[in-house]
């Protein structure tokens, strides 16, 4: 087969390489070609490898098995084609433990051969997704069912402002539980961090809001001076404006902020002519205070959820634990924090594996 020039480039493999093609266009084609140079040693590795030495991963187990194929059609012509036949049948022998696998198969595999280290039960059963998203729904309507009977202000406030269930489009308590849950799945964000990003989201919106008051204040200047021009059909409206700013708290606590912005917005309406620089500016501002002012009224409730989604995730971590049990995030979080906590098997991999490849990464 003719290959051209830039995947010519990726069979040198000079150095770490990222291939950003469309569909179609043989990536995965060029991935097994390179497979193979590397068991041929015709690339610029100081030596052949071995099969064992190779990881190729890909998303799904139907990719997976057709680049196995490839491989081993491959090898196949290979040794058809080879003075040294026995060379590519021990290849061909050896394929069956080859590492080629999906991200969460790969994962498995690390885990099963370091349960110890890896803190799983060696005989861990992995859930597949109707599984888990069953046990991740027992374990919440538990939490829940026990922050109702204890009465707690985190389960009071949430259900003040959500239903338990949502119907339609519409999100009740449960399922905003379950979204919380897949976005924080494989974070390695623990939940100390969570809380200090919550505390600074509020600090600032709390700075920012009175940032804008003040520059709300030196637009009040700008609009006395036209309230004193020329009457306009459009100073109805805003000589109610200073009155109100003078009045209104304008405090990031206040429950009255809300209504007092919009009574503010109210006077801002309409067509100013050549005085639109200073309607848009106003605008911006009041828009920017209240979407301060919304940010730090919802801090509690984020909070709420954020305290209840914890003990949902640990009610649910402690139901696979005590079952033995996994989920396709467990896999790559528990391989990615052996690897971050245990040097000596992260350097011993990196030795075992000579070359990782990753197919529509």
């Amino acid at each position: 087969m003719e290959w051209s020039e830039v995947k010519q480039q990726v069979f040198a493999l000079d150095s770490d390489i990222v291939v950003s093609a469309g569909a179609g266009s043989g990536k995965t084609a060029a991935l097994v070609e390179l497979y193979l140079r590397l068991l041929a040693g015709e690339t610029s590795l100081a030596r052949p490898l071995e099969v064992d030495e190779i990881v190729a991963i890909t998303f799904t187990e139907k990719a997976a098995t057709e680049m196995r194929e490839r491989v081993r059609t491959g090898l196949r012509q290979r040794g058809a084609e080879a003075t040294d036949k026995a060379l590519w049948e021990r290849h061909r022998r050896a394929l069956p433990g080859a590492c080629i696998s999906t991200f969460h198969a790969f994962c498995s595999r690390i885990l099963g051969e370091n349960p110890a280290e890896a803190v799983v039960d060696p005989a861990f059963t992995l859930l597949d997704e109707p599984s888990a998203g069953a046990e991740l729904l027992n374990a919440m309507d538990a939490v829940i069912e026990a922050e109702l009977r204890a009465k707690s202000d985190c389960i009071r406030r949430l259900l003040g402002n959500f239903p338990l269930s949502g119907r339609g489009s519409g999100k009740g308590l449960r399922e905003h539980l379950i979204t919380l849950h897949w976005q924080r799945s494989g974070s390695a964000a623990r939940e100390t961090e969570i809380s200090r990003l919550t505390e600074g989201w509020s600090n600032v919106a709390c700075r920012r809001f009175t940032e804008e008051a003040g520059r709300l204040g030196l637009f009040l200047d700008e609009v006395r001076r036209v309230l004193q021009g020329k009457p306009l059909q459009f100073h109805e409206r805003l000589q109610a404006l200073p009155e109100l700013f003078a009045t209104a708290k304008l405090s990031p606590e206040s429950a009255e902020t809300s209504a007092e912005i919009a009574a503010m917005q109210n006077c801002i309406a309409g067509g100013w002519g050549k005085e639109k620089p200073l309607r848009d500016g106003l605008t911006g501002c009041l828009e920017t205070l209240e979407l301060c002012s919304l940010q730090l009224q919802s801090t509690p409730l984020t909070v709420a959820l954020i305290e209840l989604s914890a003990k949902v995730e640990a009610a649910y971590r402690l139901a696979k634990e005590q079952r033995g049990m996994l989920d396709f995030e467990d896999l790559q979080a528990k391989t990615r924090d052996l690897r971050e906590r245990d040097p000596e098997l992260r350097d011993f991999y990196r030795q075992r594996f000579a070359v990782v490849m990753v197919d529509e990464f």
